[in-house]
Order: C-alpha cells, then sequence, then structure tokens
C-alpha cells in the first residue's frame, strides 16, 4: 500500500494513502484514419487523507487543485520508491 506524508493547504500534516490507480492509455488507432480509433484513457488516482492513524474526511474536502496536483506527484514517487525497493 502505497503511502506519502504531505501537506494540505501548507500547514496540516498529513498521510496520503493510495487506493487506486489507472496508467491511462494512449489513442488507439485500428484503421485507416481518426475516425477509427479509440480516444486516450486520462491518468486516474484515487486517495484518502489519514491523520494521527484515522481518515480525515474534512482535510479531503478542503484539498483544492495545488494541493491535489502535490499529494498525486508525492504518491506517484511513493510508489516508484517501492517499485525500486522490491
Amino acid at each position: 500500500m502505497t503511502r506519502a506524508a504531505v501537506l494540505v493547504r501548507d500547514r496540516f500534516e498529513c498521510e496520503a494513502v493510495l487506493t487506486r490507480y489507472s496508467p491511462g492509455l494512449p489513442m488507439q488507432v485500428y484503421g485507416p484514419g481518426y475516425g477509427d480509433a479509440h480516444p486516450p484513457e486520462p491518468e486516474e488516482l484515487e486517495y484518502q487523507l489519514y491523520r494521527n492513524g484515522k481518515r480525515c474526511r474534512r482535510l479531503e474536502y478542503l484539498v483544492d487543485d495545488a494541493d491535489d496536483v502535490a499529494i498525486t506527484e508525492a504518491l506517484k514517487r511513493a510508489a516508484e520508491e517501492e517499485k525500486g525497493n522490491v
């Protein structure tokens, strides 16, 4: 299970836990034109925030776009480190 220490709103220390990850797919062309293609699928990442060992839904509601980007990057780094240590 991937975990990363993060700050929400630059002051609330918490732990983000990765609950679901889908890397996404590039566009797949199976015919002679763009009409004969499957559109690209975006990367999807879901996480939960914990403080003092308990899930903190209040902080999850406070997460803005900048926090979401920082949490996502921290979880990706943590996942890569876990992959490298196995």
